[in-house]
């Protein structure tokens, strides 16, 4: 009986339709972003979104990877810049992920102001290590960068080599960085849902949908990998392809449901902060208030408040958790 994890040519073919429409799918949505953050004026540039272009920049040299898949497998040269990039974007991407839910974390939970000077650390983990990982293949170790018919990434000996190397290099990996991330938004989730203030909980629900973006993308990956089904394996390879291709789009998407919930009420927020901010500049003299924050999220900042307590939460999980 034939071996189900060995696919045929027809199948490969395949796989390369479904690895095109996501890829080109998600090329078309980082660029629409890109774009209309270059092209818009109205944009507001803020630590959010610094965050956020930093994510979609991974996922869109990984998007790259995928289109390159095409031709790279007939050249040696250009399947080792694939296998390295793919493995640098596939780092990076989960890494930003992280680093944007840690940052939700410490603005409410925390309710740290420092997030902005840890920038420069958060580039060396977000781009610096990725790359750093990614040229273990290049070394003489067990696993190089070739391709296996469909795309190019690490390859072993064998079958079992080459298992090893994908957890190894990447999936052990971005699983710890999932588990984290998830971890973050519930701890976010619970502290908002523990204010009681219902509104705010309806807005941080939504929060979790980039977490669950990060277990779509790498569940089937994952149970491929570990041939859990080698009876459907091409099927779980189909799903495989198009759920971690598609990691781009399904980031974008993510964003835009923030941006498209959340416009009402940052259109109110947006007047109310400027309110807020002359507020404190006509007392910036009263020692008393001199350092207060307006959003600060902790629930004694709200006593003796003079602004709405709801739109002010509303406003910092905002920020805080990436819908700019």
């Amino acid at each position: 009986m034939s071996d189900p994890t060995i696919l045929s040519p027809g199948q490969i073919e395949f796989l390369h339709i479904f690895n095109n429409t996501a890829t080109i799918l998600s090329f078309l949505a980082l660029s629409f972003f890109f774009g209309n953050i270059y092209l818009s004026s109205k944009i507001q540039y803020n630590f959010s979104l610094t965050l956020i272009c930093n994510l979609f920049f991974a996922d869109l040299i990984y998007t790259i990877c995928n289109l390159l898949s095409n031709i790279s497998t007939s050249s040696p040269l250009l399947c080792k810049l694939e296998g390295f990039f793919r493995t640098y974007s596939l780092w990076s991407s989960v890494i930003w992920a992280t680093i944007i839910g840690y940052v939700a974390y410490i603005k409410t939970v925390k309710n740290e102001r420092s997030a902005e000077n840890k920038y420069f650390s958060m580039l060396f983990l977000g781009h610096g290590l990725p790359l750093l990982i990614s040229t273990i293949p290049f070394f003489p170790v067990p696993i190089q960068y070739k391709t296996n018919g469909a795309y190019c990434w690490v390859i072993g000996k064998d079958d079992v080599a080459t298992a090893k190397g994908k957890f190894a290099i990447l999936l052990i990996w971005a699983w710890v960085a999932i588990s984290i991330t998830t971890f973050f938004y519930y701890r976010v989730f619970k502290y908002l849902k523990d204010l009681e203030i219902s509104t705010a909980v309806l807005e941080v629900k939504k929060v979790l949908i980039f977490p669950i973006i990060l277990y779509i993308a790498f569940i089937p990956v994952t149970i491929v990998d570990l041939q859990l089904f080698p009876k459907y394996f091409f099927e779980l390879k189909i799903l495989h392809i198009i759920c971690l291709h598609s990691l781009g789009i399904l980031n974008v998407l993510a964003y835009g449901y923030q941006r498209i919930k959340g416009g009402p009420v940052m259109r109110r927020l947006t007047g109310h902060s400027v309110m807020m901010s002359r507020k404190i500049t006509d007392v910036h003299d009263d020692p008393m208030l001199e350092n207060q924050e307006p959003f600060d999220v902790t629930e004694q900042s709200f006593d003796g408040n003079s602004f709405d307590s709801n739109t002010s939460v509303k406003h910092t999980l905002i920020e805080a958790t990436t819908m700019c």
